[in-house]
């Protein structure tokens, strides 16, 4: 099961961010683990929501949050996708993966003890 999500930003400017969650058809009754996963230098793309979707069938909640919020770009177009890493501020990806982080933690079902951060891909690495 998998839905693409909203929720708030945690900083000042109170955008609406996006993500790509995953769940498990069959939850832990008494609370399943989660997991973020980043996304690569091109954005969010299939690697990233193909790996929620394992994650998922193994029993995990699993959210992409989209770091460059809209932009995206093949893999091989390489100016821009330096362009979009160099262009987004670290600062604000970081209060961007902070709100998906809460959103994750308030979603019913979700063990707040057992929540990971990763793995990322390429840039999401960094992250």
């Amino acid at each position: 099961r998998f839905t693409n999500v909203q929720y708030p930003s945690i900083d000042e400017d109170g955008v609406t961010l996006h993500g790509y969650l995953a769940t498990p058809e069959y939850p832990d009754p008494e609370g399943a683990p989660a997991v973020l996963v980043f996304h690569a230098w091109n954005g969010i793309s299939e690697e990233a929501t193909y790996f929620c979707d394992l994650l998922a069938e193994r029993g995990y909640y699993c959210l992409a949050p989209d770091l460059f919020r809209n932009v995206a770009a093949g893999g091989m177009n390489i100016v821009w996708n330096v362009l979009s890493v160099i262009r987004t501020p670290q600062e604000r990806m970081d209060a961007d993966s902070d709100g998906a982080l809460a959103y994750l933690r308030a979603l019913d079902g979700v063990d707040d003890g057992r929540i990971a951060a990763g793995p990322g891909f390429c840039f999401g690495g960094t992250q």
